[in-house]
């Protein structure tokens, strides 16, 4: 895993929460506002933070599940190619249907899962499950999930998978942890300017893997 790589998914992390994951999660946000009222400012950080540790974690399993399954077809130099071109041409799928959002969007973020996870939720919102809320909020349908986890997929290490879905969920939280506070500055040209560049940056990175995949091939 190269530092190129490491910070690529740093900036396609921070740019996407800002213009998709804060939207996103829009149910779960209700929630623990609701959960927050009322508790003091350094209660209500504690709590947004194990809401946030839970939301990262099951990231983290994903990841290792996904990065289990790769190292196993990576074994093959041919299929190995096949991943990358097959990951890379996702990523670009990803990267335009994020931008473009409409019926392509819907078919990856499945609102029929997406509702039943959120009803779940909402049996559970009490403050003895805030870790439990983030951890269900981590496993929502959701693009930028899935475009971290094909680049995970690629790596072919169940550990350096769940290291690098680590890294996404710490890299958007600072979005969604002080969404309240930041959102009076983002107006509709400024998110799609961060739209723009998030998707850009995903379909660079899955033409990358394609060719190198193709070069494999």
């Amino acid at each position: 895993m190269s530092g190129a790589f490491i910070l690529n998914i740093i900036i396609t992390a921070f740019v996407l929460s800002f213009s998709h994951c804060s939207f996103m999660c829009g149910g779960f946000n209700v929630i623990l506002g609701r959960l927050c009222a009322g508790l003091s400012k350094l209660s209500t950080l504690v709590m947004m933070l194990l809401y946030h540790a839970g939301r990262t974690t099951a990231y983290a399993c994903l990841g290792a599940v996904f990065g289990y399954f790769g190292a196993g077809v990576m074994r093959d130099a041919s299929a190995k190619g096949l991943v990358f071109f097959g990951a890379g041409i996702l990523l670009v799928v990803l990267g335009v249907s994020l931008l473009l959002r409409g019926k392509m969007l819907a078919f990856f973020e499945n609102s029929f899962i997406q509702g039943k996870i959120l009803a779940l939720a909402l049996k559970l919102q009490k403050r003895r499950y805030i870790v439990l809320l983030g951890f269900l909020n981590g496993l929502l349908p959701c693009g930028v999930v899935y475009t971290f986890l094909a680049m995970s997929f690629s790596l072919g290490s169940g550990a350096l998978s769940a290291l690098v879905m680590i890294l996404a969920g710490l890299c958007t939280t600072p979005a969604l942890l002080f969404y309240a506070l930041l959102s009076r500055f983002f107006t509709q040209r400024l998110r799609f300017i961060f739209e723009l560049l998030s998707a850009l940056l995903v379909c660079a990175y899955g033409l990358y893997l394609a060719f190198k995949g193709y070069m494999l091939l």
